[in-house]
């Protein structure tokens, strides 16, 4: 599945999200999921270089 399709299912199914959404927080929330997200996945990318460089 898509993110686009994921998004489009929570937002037609759960009723929580019509209230942030009213608020303006469902895109804070998506912001905040996505930038911990990216975050991780640098961190894990860094540590396998240096992973890398010690193995060698």
């Amino acid at each position: 599945m898509t993110l686009l399709s994921i998004l489009n299912i929570l937002l037609q199914e759960v009723a929580m999200a019509d209230g942030l959404r009213q608020d303006g927080k469902f895109w804070v929330v998506v912001a905040v999921v996505t930038t911990v997200t990216i975050g991780i996945l640098v961190y894990l990318f860094l540590l396998d270089r240096r992973v890398s460089k010690l193995e060698k």
